[in-house]
């Protein structure tokens, strides 16, 4: 080696070499991108002209022909980077449009194909599908599905992006429109293709899902989907489940789906239960189970099942109310967007019913029409229901009941059942009815027009309701024997209510110009007046009084002229109404005076006298014209059982007068006898409203007489008199009260 030679390094020439290949290998690369996206901007250039349009319609005919499609594009043009923009796509089959886009983007990951992976992406500014395409041919075995290319190790549209995707009636049996964001990927396994979707939706309607996760395979030698799992998510659902189906027309398929629920919309109830789904397109079966919890106050666990083979299939469901059991079953029709419930029934311990409920299932379910023909709750026996519902923003309902006993009722108005706030407006409109009876002590019948409105913070019902006629029976006796009471609290009583009660504020007018009848304990009068009723439906407040209109007070035998009458109300009922009755009598020199005071169940009776004289002085006096010194042994056990009487230990039994009265059809009977014998029977029946009748007649024909009051304004009434002996008689009476 000589001074002038150099050491050859070899490691490092190898490297650089090595570099070098790279460089070139990446620059090739490089190249061979960059020529592909200019052969392509090229391509879609030239597919802009008229030749190349001409060129790519030629194409599409040629690849559609025989298949009944039509496919239009409008406005080829190059995206970058590596992708195709159509101003328009439009696919037409034998029946119409079948899918329109707007603004698409269709774009290749050139680098990626060097991996040996098809990357797409996809993108529309609006997607509509108005039916599926409808295909002219008419086999029924579906083409095998193939990997396209065994060198591709995946293909995947890795960007979806449709701002706006709207799926018409037709395709999904309701109007869907969201905005559409995911990922498609599908990769060979075998002779089998593994397939992953994930897709992201936004939607105003909550019912649609918000993110579809679905995982299968195509098993291409089965020529069948098999579905692995589904996790379907929306806002307030969840649904996965497993299964497969055929691809080729009326293959078989079986799903088994769970669908759980935290929360229910409305009512917020939770929900747990599965759906099976066996069969073929043509012939499906579903059968359905599981469980509604805390669906609304006093309601048990709800459970259902349900059957449907084809068009028809039955419906149970069993669950408790007020912890009573409570069960109802119907069957099931579906034909032509309408689903049918027939032979309808809902029993339990004290309620019945039976009808049928249609469900308009058009865009949705757009209406529900239930009829039932009876419906008992307790007491109450309804001859007919009909209620409608228009589903909307909002709801509009009607319902109409009708009972040949206790009334109808029609309401109509709206419903905001879409909106968290539930904001009502409901007309109501009573004839008739009779909501209460407590035991026998009062019953009678109201007429009415309400306006329920107002939303979930604060519900108003407002009015006027007229009274057509009230009677309020004064038990004879009062029970001295209970060994317990059951005592509920005002409190614990409107803790009880369900909540919607307990939300809605009364600001009624209850209007009663007469025939309030009160009977019993010697009392036989009629009232009128106006009550102010507030509070809610769970604990309604009356206040107001009742004042008398006619009446009498009978007892030991004697009729007494009633001095005052009034019917207090001062807040719930019980205890209310309160009477406050002064009856005045004269005998042997004596000015007696019966004021009965209190409820209506626990009725007070005091008898005073002018002069003062003890009680049992006062009755002597009364019922034998003597004094207590001067009546026999027998006589003191009848003073001493009247004044057992007074205190409300004794007597009972039906009113003898109330039954004849009831039985002959008029407002009022009374029989009278003077100090001689002679007796005077008297009837009196309102002809309408403002007209009240009255008749009387004496023992041996004598002393008949009729009389006729008017009332013409709430101050002013007309009263006339035609008397046996030809006699007549009228006048004009003006009153005033202070």
């Amino acid at each position: 080696m000589t001074a002038t030679q150099k050491k050859f390094p070899l490691g490092s020439y190898i490297s650089k070499l090595l570099l070098r290949m790279v460089i070139g290998v990446l620059s090739l690369a490089f190249f061979l991108l960059i020529a592909a996206q200019v052969a392509l901007w090229a391509g879609v250039g030239w597919l802009h002209t008229r030749e190349g349009e001409g060129w790519l319609n030629e194409q599409l005919a040629a690849a559609t022909a025989g298949t009944g499609y039509t496919v239009t594009l409008g406005a080829v043009g190059s995206a970058a980077p590596g992708g195709v923009h159509l101003g328009s796509f439009l696919l037409t089959d034998a029946t119409g449009p079948a899918i329109a886009a707007t603004d698409v983007t269709v774009g290749v990951d050139l680098p990626t194909l060097m991996t040996h992976r098809l990357a797409l992406s996809f993108a529309a500014r609006e997607l509509t599908v108005h039916h599926a395409p409808a295909s002219t041919e008419s086999n029924t075995a579906a083409t095998p599905v193939a990997w396209p290319d065994k060198r591709l190790a995946s293909i995947a549209l890795d960007k979806i992006n449709i701002r706006r995707l709207v799926l018409d009636e037709a395709v999904t049996g309701m109007a869907i429109d969201t905005a559409v964001k995911g990922a498609l990927e599908a990769k060979p396994q075998g002779d089998d293709i593994q397939l992953n979707l994930a897709l992201a939706l936004v939607a105003k309607d909550e019912t649609l899902p918000k993110k579809i996760n679905l995982s299968g395979a195509l098993l291409t030698k089965e020529n069948v989907f098999s579905l692995e799992a589904a996790a379907i998510t929306g806002g307030f659902y969840r649904i996965g489940g497993t299964g497969h189906a055929g691809l080729a027309d009326k293959a078989p398929m079986h799903f088994d789906l769970t669908v759980e629920s935290d929360k229910l919309p409305g009512n917020g109830g939770a929900l747990q239960g599965t759906v099976t789904l066996d069969g073929t397109t043509d012939k499906l079966t579903t059968k359905a189970a599981g469980t509604l919890r805390h669906v609304a106050q006093d309601v048990g666990d709800v459970k259902f099942t349900a059957e449907v083979i084809g068009d028809g299939g039955h419906l149970s469901i069993a669950t408790a109310y007020q912890q009573k059991p409570l069960t109802a079953s119907a069957d099931i029709s579906y034909v032509s967007d309408l689903l049918q419930l027939k032979n309808f029934n809902i029993k339990s311990a004290d309620m019945s019913a039976a009808g049928r409920v249609d469900v308009v299932l058009k865009n949705g379910a757009q209406s529900i029409h239930a009829t039932l023909g009876k419906l008992k709750a307790g007491e109450v026996s309804i001859d007919g229901v009909e209620a409608d519902v228009k589903i909307g923003k909002p709801y509009i309902v009607s319902l109409k009941v009708r009972s040949a006993k206790k009334g109808n009722i029609d309401a109509s108005g709206t419903i905001g059942v879409d909106d968290a706030a539930l904001p009502v407006n409901i007309n109501i409109k009573a004839d008739r009815i009779a909501p209460f009876r407590r035991g026998s002590d009062v019953r009678g019948t109201f007429s009415g027009n309400l306006v329920l409105k107002g939303n979930r913070r604060q519900y108003a019902a407002t009015g006027t309701i007229t009274t057509d006629r009230i009677d309020i029976a004064i038990p004879e006796r009062i029970n001295a024997d209970i060994a317990k009471l059951n005592i509920v609290t005002a409190k614990q009583k409107q803790e009880a209510a369900p909540d919607f009660m307990k939300s809605v504020k009364l600001d009624i007018n209850l209007i009663a110009k007469n025939k309030i009848f009160v009977l019993g304990r010697g009392l036989d009068a009629e009232f009128g007046g106006t009550l102010a009723v507030t509070g809610t439906p769970a604990e309604p407040l009356f206040n107001g009084t009742f004042k008398s209109l006619r009446g009498r007070y009978e007892e030991f035998g004697k009729r007494f002229d009633i001095s005052r009458a009034q019917l207090n109300f001062r807040g719930t009922v019980p205890p209310s109404p309160y009477l406050d009755v002064l009856a005045v009598t004269t005998t042997d020199g004596m000015t007696a005076e019966i004021a009965l005071t209190g409820s209506v169940d626990a009725l007070a009776i005091n008898l005073t006298s002018i002069p003062a004289y003890p009680q049992d002085e006062v009755l002597s006096r009364l019922l034998f014209g003597k004094n207590m010194s001067k009546i026999s042994p027998f006589q003191a056990i009848q003073v001493a059982n009247t004044l057992r009487k007074l205190a409300g230990h004794g007597g009972g039994g039906p009113e003898p007068l109330a039954i004849l009265r009831k039985a002959v059809g008029v407002d009022d009977l009374s029989v009278e006898s003077d100090g001689k014998g002679a007796t005077t029977v008297g009837a009196g029946k309102y002809i309408t409203d403002k007209v009240y009748l009255q008749a009387q007649s004496g023992s041996e024909g004598k002393g008949g007489a009729a009389k006729v009051k008017i009332d013409i304004t709430p101050h002013v009434k007309a009263e006339s008199k035609i008397g046996q002996d030809s006699g007549a008689g009228g006048s004009i009476l003006w009153q005033w009260d202070y």
